[in-house]
């Protein structure tokens, strides 16, 4: 059986969708999201290729803060097909990729030279920054949180796989890394950045 977000939209079956979307009908932001949340999640990864911004964003935040814009400016955009929707939401997804990647390293890069690790007169290449920002977060945990963040942000591990290598459930797995994670986005001090 076919799961419903593989079934394509005629375009007039989609700017159906989308006009019922900016009407606010629930069930249409539901069905909206059910068809075209793989599409996005696909067009992030392939953008999401900073190191720096892999330590802690992956596709869901980025794709929550694309969302979010979109949806803040529903009525301002129209569309003539799904092509076109696909267009401008890669748009979106390249841009907020873009700002964050910008805000960090300028902010790790500002940081750096406060500390007096930086060379003024030498730009920082984003993987010294990956780094730095690596050994940051490792002095910010203890050994068993950034061992569960190692897994998870540096070797892509999911919490099924973690969950299947010990004798903790998957979504305490999760938790445990929720906790890790907001830990480590407040003493970064990079929240605000998407």
């Amino acid at each position: 059986m076919s799961d419903e977000s593989d079934i394509p939209l005629s375009n007039e079956a989609f700017l159906n969708l989308i006009q019922r979307c900016q009407a606010g009908d629930p069930s249409a932001g539901e069905e909206f999201f059910r068809r075209y949340n793989p599409h996005l999640k696909r067009c992030i990864r392939q953008y999401l290729t900073s190191p720096t911004l892999r330590v802690f964003y992956d596709s869901n935040d980025i794709m929550n803060s694309v969302l979010r814009r979109f949806w803040g400016r529903k009525e301002d955009v129209t569309f003539s097909s799904f092509t076109e929707f696909q267009a401008y939401m890669s748009q979106i997804v390249q841009n907020r990729i873009k700002q964050a990647n910008i805000k960090l390293c300028n902010e790790l890069s500002a940081r750096r030279k406060l500390d007096g690790a930086g060379d003024e007169n030498r730009d920082i290449s984003e993987n010294e920054l990956a780094q730095e920002l690596i050994m940051r977060v490792k002095e910010k945990l203890t050994e068993e949180e950034w061992i569960l963040f190692e897994l998870v942000k540096l070797e892509n591990k999911s919490f099924v796989e973690i969950a299947a290598r010990s004798e903790v459930g998957e979504d305490a797995i999760r938790k445990r890394f929720n906790k890790i994670y907001e830990k480590i986005k407040k003493s970064i001090g990079v929240d605000d950045l998407l």
